[in-house]
């Protein structure tokens, strides 16, 4: 994978990791991640600038910025786009990997098998019209009614779901995500650029009250 020269455009932000009694604090450099840019929410839904995308079996950020952009770098775009801080939960697993997970989860297939929640299905009347939406959480013992022509009708049949098609479920879910159109990949890259060469690099604060209360604690500890 690619170094992406996006994070290089990021200001440095001089950390603090210790202080002394008299105040002095060890600082080191880093880059400023407390400045990530994060796509609003009206721009998510402009169609001409964000595409849909469902990531395939396996398949690495890395390796849709090399197919889409032709550049393994624009991994972090996709992230971005889609809210992604944490690669490990939040973006899909593969079916084995996935399957794994499930029984490692569950302790095997015989408790991934039971039953996780029950929900509706979908109920419609004689004219195709849709009187009990699908998908809804409800008890084991559900029913409910609905009344169409003057008629009462009544429905219980709650579906099943199990710990591993929630799970599954959840997965795909993960897999639904938006990438920037490639007409755009290079001009969003540019702006980011612009924007953080606008910022002016930071110091983090320590105050010598937590050196104090560090001292203290070693000599408790002692």
């Amino acid at each position: 994978m690619s170094t992406p020269t996006y994070f290089s455009n990021l200001p440095n932000l001089t950390y603090s990791v210790s202080i002394n009694k008299a105040g002095q604090t060890k600082d080191i450099e880093i880059k400023d991640y407390f400045r990530l840019l994060r796509i609003r929410e009206d721009a998510k839904r402009t169609d001409t600038f964000y595409v849909d995308y469902v990531v395939k079996d396996g398949e690495r950020p890395d390796q849709i910025a090399y197919n889409e952009y032709g550049e393994e770098q624009f991994y972090w775009m996709i992230l971005q786009v889609n809210a992604i801080t944490d690669y490990n939960s939040q973006w899909p697993l593969s079916y084995d990997a996935l399957d794994f997970f499930i029984l490692d989860k569950y302790g095997g297939r015989p408790q991934a098998a039971e039953t996780h929640h029950f929900e509706t299905q979908d109920v419609y009347n004689e004219r195709g019209l849709l009187m009990i939406p699908g998908g809804m959480y409800v008890d084991s013992d559900w029913s409910a009614e609905y009344q169409y022509d003057d008629v009462t009708r009544k429905v219980s049949y709650p579906v099943p779901i199990t710990n591993y098609l929630y799970e599954t479920r959840l997965n795909n879910k993960k897999s639904q995500i938006r990438i920037v159109d490639k007409r755009y990949i290079w001009d969003l890259q540019r702006e980011t650029r612009n924007f953080y060469k606008r910022l002016v690099e930071q110091k983090s604060d320590v105050d010598i009250s937590d050196a104090l209360r560090s001292s203290v604690q070693r000599r408790r500890d002692q």
